[in-house]
């Protein structure tokens, strides 16, 4: 059963998910607009997670470096997506919205990736 972090983590990835199912069907360029706050509320809800749940899974002498590698990992790895999101508009056609729901398919490998991790919602924090 899913609690804490985890609850969380899924319900965020689920419903990025399933955003990104509705972007290529939208259409419009005035209708990708009025969808992109709530895309990027579930795809960006995710970080304000990682800021209490990293930092968790690291012991005090490693926490700073371990959350720091992790955040600073997801930054370079996120550079890439506007390029991405580019290079995917011009090679595959489909405009944007196609474009973006490509890219977010990364979402499908986050959600067994969540399993993967300890869940520290009901451990004291060690020291």
């Amino acid at each position: 059963m899913l609690d804490g972090f985890d609850a969380g983590l899924y319900g965020f990835v689920l419903v990025a998910a399933l955003t990104d199912l509705i972007v290529p069907a939208l259409s419009g360029i005035g209708l990708l607009f009025a969808f992109l706050p709530v895309l990027g509320f579930f795809t960006n809800g995710v970080f304000a997670l990682y800021t209490i749940w990293l930092p968790e899974l690291f012991p005090s002498a490693l926490r700073g470096l371990g959350s720091g590698f992790a955040f600073s990992a997801g930054r370079l790895l996120g550079a890439v997506g506007p390029s991405l999101v580019g290079l995917l508009v011009a090679t595959v056609g489909g405009g944007y919205p196609r474009a973006i729901a490509i890219v977010s398919l990364i979402y499908v490998l986050g959600l067994p990736t969540i399993a993967l991790a300890r869940e520290t919602s009901a451990e004291k924090l060690r020291a």
